[in-house]
């Protein structure tokens, strides 16, 4: 009897990755770009002070959503007058800087409602099967406090909050799945006005580096659980053959 199949190995390895979540079952893809920031360079530079900035671009195409991002820094404390800068590196590297001074504590927030805040119009951020916000995140040192809110044309809200352990040094994207959203049953995610993302530190000087913005799938535990009786099925299949030679 030949106990070995080729399958074994590979099967189980698979299986395994499933159940401890650490293979995923789909490859991260945007589905609806809310902004790749590859246009409007921007610069809010409040170092050496406290206060709040808003810089709006209008533009960008389809790399923005609904042609406008309003971008706003908001320090909070500064007790060394130390930098505190947030800079759109459009047309170059594609990237959002937050780069914040000793003891800086503050928050970067991106807007999006339209030009002139007419809104978007009834956006669908379910298009294409999408269930979940994508941030790309290339650098993060210390712990960050991100909020997605989504406002409907019917002026219901959605919010969702998290932190974001640092030590984040190579690009990363972290999903934020729609049904984790507070107030989901009143918000209509098929019909949205407006989109806002605030990064926040409660520890000075934390330092960020994003990439992208968008929409993604991320499959729902029934249907990894769906993939994972499949691949137990297969492998079971296989080996039967195997048993009975």
């Amino acid at each position: 009897m030949n106990s070995h199949h080729p399958l074994r190995g590979t099967a189980l390895a698979v299986l395994s990755s499933l159940l401890l979540g650490v293979l995923p079952l789909n490859a991260m893809t945007i589905i609806t770009t809310i902004d790749s920031l590859s246009s409007g360079a921007q610069t809010i530079d409040l170092s050496g002070t406290t206060g709040s900035s808003t810089d709006t671009f209008t533009g960008g195409g389809g790399s923005i959503i609904g042609g406008e991002r309003d971008l706003t820094l908001t320090v909070t404390a500064n007790p060394q007058s130390a930098g505190a800068e947030v800079i759109i590196t459009a047309g170059t590297s594609n990237l959002l800087v937050a780069d914040l001074g000793l003891q800086v504590e503050a928050a970067t927030e991106l807007l999006y409602n339209g030009v002139g805040a007419a809104g978007l119009g009834g956006v669908d951020l379910t298009s294409g099967g999408a269930n979940a916000f994508a941030i790309g995140i290339e650098l993060l040192d210390l712990d960050l406090n991100i909020e997605i809110a989504v406002t409907d044309t019917g002026g219901d809200i959605a919010t969702f909050s998290t932190t974001e352990p640092g030590g984040i040094f190579s690009s990363t994207t972290r999903e934020f799945v729609f049904s984790n959203f507070s107030n989901l049953g009143a918000t209509d995610f098929t019909s949205v006005d407006s989109v806002r993302l605030t990064f926040a530190t409660d520890n000075p000087g934390a330092d960020l580096v994003l990439d992208v913005l968008g929409t993604s799938f991320v499959p729902e535990p029934s249907r990894s659980l769906t993939i994972l009786t499949g691949l137990a099925l297969c492998f079971l299949n296989r080996r039967r053959p195997a048993l009975r030679s």
